[in-house]
């Protein structure tokens, strides 16, 4: 069943539904998305706890050199676009390489994680947007793909993720959105992440009551000492703070919501795995991309 979860002026009513739920339920949410009645969801049971542990095992069976350390308390695997920007600059390696290693990755994620979740995610967001066609995009070479997702290690007393929203990324990485531009619409409508490991306090999504605005330019990068972040801060922002269960999934508008993940406390990490839903060139699809 739908209940309504906290409502703050500049954020919309929070759905929470049951995976076991029927299926004109989760395309009301669809439609509610798509006409800005709500700004996401939480859909609980989307993989097990069981499938949620497995897929953390094999996340810790990775060799070290595989993680990426973002930050002190920040690990992620594969490379998401901002990692692919940065090794292209930097001559860590090729286009074609991070294509050829994206596709790989998608066709060995369920033997080395125990499920398939990319064509979970497609299924769900086919129930969703209704008319839309799911898929990765492929590079305009046809030699591989994108990354559809990818997991996000928070640790305890350092782990967090700054206040954004997604939109900025188009100007923070412009060469990783031209390459994206013949398929993918500079425009990024949802995010998505499913919880895998929940911390012991700490780790929630908090969303703030304010929203992306075009013309907000001055500014070139996200952080704390960000000019218009403190200003942000500094106005009192009303906050959402929602602390989603092993094993859901969490769909928000995130490319306009400005929002953050708070600090994990205790002795274990918040892990999930997620990416973005954007639109596509053509007006039937969406791609997963991260």
């Amino acid at each position: 069943m739908l209940r309504n979860m906290n409502t703050l002026n500049g954020v919309s009513t929070y759905k929470i539904v049951s995976e076991n739920a029927n299926a004109k339920a989760i395309d009301e949410l669809g439609n509610a998305l798509l006409r800005q009645e709500i700004d996401g969801f939480v859909l609980n049971d989307f993989v097990s706890a069981e499938e949620a542990r497995a897929v953390v095992r094999g996340f810790r069976s990775l060799q070290a050199d595989a993680i990426i350390t973002i930050n002190k308390g920040f690990l992620s695997y594969p490379e998401s676009f901002a990692q692919f920007t940065q090794g292209i600059e930097q001559g860590k390696f090729t286009e074609e390489h991070y294509y050829k290693k994206a596709l790989e990755f998608r066709k060995q994620f369920e033997q080395n994680f125990g499920m398939d979740i990319e064509q979970k995610c497609k299924n769900l967001f086919e129930r969703l947007f209704v008319r839309k066609n799911i898929e990765v995009p492929v590079d305009k070479y046809k030699t591989g793909s994108f990354m559809p997702f990818n997991f996000r290690e928070l640790k305890p007393d350092f782990g967090e993720l700054t206040i954004h929203c997604e939109n900025i990324f188009f100007d923070e990485f412009p060469r990783f959105f031209e390459l994206l531009s013949h398929t993918v619409l500079r425009k990024n409508d949802f995010s998505f992440f499913i919880t895998l490991q929940q911390p012991e306090e700490g780790g929630e999504l908090c969303l703030f009551s304010h929203r992306w605005n075009e013309a907000e330019t001055r500014f070139q990068k996200v952080g704390d000492t960000n000019n218009y972040v403190q200003e942000l801060l500094a106005s009192n922002p009303q906050e959402q703070l929602i602390s989603p269960p092993v094993g859901s999934i969490v769909v928000f508008s995130g490319g306009d919501i400005w929002h953050r993940v708070n600090v994990v406390k205790g002795d274990k990490s918040r892990i999930t795995i997620g990416g973005f839903v954007s639109s596509g060139v053509e007006e039937n699809m969406l791609y997963i991309w991260a």
